[in-house]
């Protein structure tokens, strides 16, 4: 087994999977493992070597909390696993470094924002001669209503999905085509993307 010696902290550890993949797959590997999240109701606090509840990231006292935590459990790397840490951590990138621990991540802020939305990834590619789909960022509920007419609507189905979300969150098909009552009725509440 190849172990690293390295003191890891990894971020939002109890979301699942993510946090716990996460976490199995450094457990053994690292010197020491360390997870946070903002409830200890999860299974992270049974597969990491010691565990801790700090803020929401945009909650003006995570970075302290993180940063106290970094310092006494001799951290060397922290591994955010949410955008919204990424991004935070990210601000303060120095202030960790500061004291010889590195955030892992190998982008900067303006990349991570614009990968992070939806519609100025489409704009980054297309300004890139990637072909993307035709696409239009309303801001109110009439150009919403324009755009999905320009697209096609009511004789071609439109995908909507909201510019920052996590997942699937907001992704349906409004489509004319679609049977009411087998999606009120048949389909389960996972499966209504229309």
């Amino acid at each position: 087994m190849i172990r690293i010696k390295y003191s890891v902290l990894v971020t939002a550890s109890g979301l699942s999977p993510v946090g716990i993949d996460t976490l199995l797959s450094l457990r053994g590997h690292v010197k020491k493992l360390v997870g946070v999240d903002i409830s200890n109701d999860n299974a992270a606090t049974y597969f990491c070597d010691t565990f801790y509840t700090v803020p929401l990231a945009k909650d003006k006292r995570y970075v302290r909390a993180l940063l106290k935590i970094c310092r006494k459990e001799k951290i060397d790397v922290v591994l955010p696993l949410t955008i919204e840490e990424c991004f935070k951590l990210l601000e303060v990138k120095n202030e960790f470094e500061n004291f010889g621990i590195t955030i892992a991540s190998d982008n900067d802020l303006p990349t991570m924002k614009t990968c992070y939305d939806k519609w100025l990834t489409n704009q980054y590619l297309a300004s890139r001669r990637v072909p993307v789909p035709r696409a239009f960022s309303p801001v109110s509920i009439n150009e919403l209503v324009e755009n999905i007419e320009m697209l096609g609507y009511p004789h071609r189905d439109v995908v909507f999905k909201p510019r920052l979300t996590h997942g699937s969150r907001g992704f349906r098909i409004i489509s004319s085509r679609s049977d009411a009552f087998n999606l009120l009725i048949e389909r389960k509440p996972t499966e209504n993307i229309y």
